[in-house]
């Protein structure tokens, strides 16, 4: 049997883990004598009632039976999730943001993952260029829906020049098999201007109705371009203008697929709207959002929330709030500062926006999530200094790495405070978060 590299990180108390006697270091090479590929093996493999883990421990191999005994949870939490290792990318994007990293950036930062394991977990957009067909049916055997499918474009030759690839399976053919099995899929076209907008994406959302409804969603975003890119100069931003005419031609097709296909389908990222100056379609023609986490519907989304949590109790401004400094993005400013100037005239808070430059990776980089810790402390510091701001800066948890305190530069917000001389306090991105950087606090009933 091949190891695996399945490492238990930790043991809960009082689980059938620990009453099994299970301790973290040990490693798992198989259940009831059968590899696991991922945590996903690792499930199916556990479900029954009684299972008998091989391990290894300090070097030595042993076998441990596991009851569940009525608990639905097993206990364990593992070092990895993918106990075979990532899968990294095959392809060569003409607009890789991994490749347009400045020199110097860890080396966490530049894995170029494609795992079809992680979009099924964490929603993660792949392009399935790496999977083969044994491993599509690994897909559809184990049900792994939905699937987020980044796609471009669906004419072949226009797809290969963009993923840098002389040849790959038509994607249609890969999609239209796994929803003829039963795999559902949300799907992003990244628009590179004058490669895959106007008539090629025209059919590329065609094609992708084509197999509604196994295709859940289509969303629609810019690319992204940084100041470090060797590679592909020749490579731009949307314009204002292309912005605009795609954010209607979209509207248009949502109109036309909510009469045949009864949902809107396409949708345009918050950036083209911003680019477009568009105000932001209202709460429901978002259905629900399935393409949030791709930075569809993230404005309107807050605007919503905030009417509700003002509306569902009374708030007002605590008597110790210091002064804050709300810090964002250039396009986060657009969003948030409406919502700063209501909160003043309203309850008299003592907050302005730190609308934050990125010199790290270049000022066509506007989002609030690839704000680093460096461009923060710039711009603080210069408030202090130069406008004699005394307060705190508060900024959304979306600025720093998923699961660490720490921005995509390396620096912690502690290592902010010191470089500013201001405080730094984290917040949860929405609209109760914001509302608490405000210094605002729900009044007691």
């Amino acid at each position: 049997m091949r190891k695996i590299k399945a490492t238990i990180k930790s043991v809960d108390p009082g689980t059938p883990a620990a009453r099994a006697g299970l301790l973290p270091g040990d490693t798992v090479l198989g259940v009831d004598g059968y590899e696991m590929l991922d945590i996903i093996d690792w499930r199916y493999l556990t479900s029954d009632y009684a299972f008998t883990l091989q391990l290894e421990r300090d070097g030595e191999a042993m076998e441990v039976e596991v009851l569940r005994e009525g608990s639905n949870e097993i206990g364990i939490e593992f070092e990895d999730i993918l106990f075979d290792g990532i899968r990294e990318c095959a392809n060569r994007c003409i607009f890789c943001f991994v490749d347009q990293l400045p020199q110097g950036t860890r080396g966490s930062l530049c894995v170029k993952d494609d795992d079809y394991r992680l979009s099924f977990l964490q929603g993660s957009f792949v392009t399935l260029t790496n999977c083969s067909k044994r491993t599509l049916d690994r897909i559809i055997d184990l049900k792994l829906t939905p699937l987020y499918v980044s796609v471009h474009a669906t004419d072949p030759d226009v797809r290969n020049s963009l993923l840098g690839r002389k040849n790959t399976r038509p994607i249609m053919e890969v999609l239209s098999y796994l929803g003829e099995n039963g795999i559902q899929m949300h799907t992003q076209i990244v628009i590179v201007p004058g490669l895959n907008d106007g008539a090629v994406l025209d059919k590329s959302i065609s094609d992708l109705a084509s197999l509604h409804p196994h295709v859940l969603s289509v969303g629609i975003v810019p690319v992204g371009l940084t100041k470090h890119r060797v590679k592909h100069k020749e490579l731009r931003p949307v314009t204002a203008h292309e912005a605009e005419t795609t954010v209607r031609s979209l509207l248009d097709r949502q109109a036309e697929f909510m009469q045949k296909l009864g949902t809107r389908l396409v949708w345009a990222s918050d950036e083209y709207f911003l680019r477009a100056g568009i105000p932001f379609p209202e709460d429901e023609t978002y259905e629900g959002y399935p393409q949030y986490e791709n930075g569809i519907g993230l404005a309107r989304s807050l605007y919503s929330d905030l009417e509700e949590t003002l509306s569902n109790s009374p708030w007002e401004k605590g008597s110790d709030a210091l002064p804050a400094l709300l810090a964002t993005g250039l396009d986060g400013s657009a969003v948030i500062g409406p919502v700063v100037d209501r909160l003043k005239a309203e309850y008299g808070i003592s907050a302005e926006l730190l609308a934050v430059p990125n010199e790290y990776f270049g000022r066509e980089v506007t989002v609030t999530g690839l704000v680093t810790g460096r461009d923060l402390a710039l711009a603080a510091s210069l408030e202090r200094t130069e406008r004699g701001f005394v307060g705190r800066v508060v900024i959304p948890d979306i600025m720093l790495r998923k699961g660490e305190e720490v921005f995509l530069d390396g620096l912690s917000p502690s290592e902010v405070s010191e470089l500013s001389g201001l405080d730094v306090e984290v917040v949860p991105s929405g609209a109760e978060g914001l509302l608490r950087a405000c210094g605002l606090h729900r009044k007691a009933v």
